[in-house]
C-alpha cells in the first residue's frame, strides 16, 4: 500500500501521519521516519538524513516508512529517492 497525505500548512498532515505511526506500531509493525525538523513520533527510528533513512529502509523488512516534511528532502539534493 502506498499513501499521500497532501494538505496546507497547519492542516493536519503530521498529526494524521503520527495516528497512521501510533496503529502501525501498536500491530507490532515497525515504523521508520524521515523528518529533517526530528519531531516527536511514536517510534524511535527517526532520521534526519535522507542517505541513512533509505539505506535503512532498503534493508528493513515489513515496515512503514514516512517521510514527513518532504519537500525538505524530496528534490533538493543531487539525487532522486527511490529504488
Amino acid at each position: 500500500m502506498h499513501a499521500l497525505i497532501i494538505g496546507m500548512t497547519e492542516s493536519g498532515k503530521t498529526t494524521l501521519a503520527r495516528a497512521v505511526a501510533a496503529h502501525y506500531r501498536g500491530r507490532g509493525i515497525e515504523v521508520l521516519v524521515l523528518d529533517p525538523l526530528l519531531s516527536a513520533w511514536p517510534t524511535e527510528h527517526v532520521y534526519t538524513d535522507p542517505d541513512e533513512f533509505l539505506w535503512i529502509a532498503r534493508r528493513a523488512r515489513r515496515c512503514v516508512l514516512i517521510v514527513d516534511e518532504s519537500g525538505e528532502v524530496v528534490g533538493q539534493h543531487d539525487r532522486e529517492y527511490h529504488w
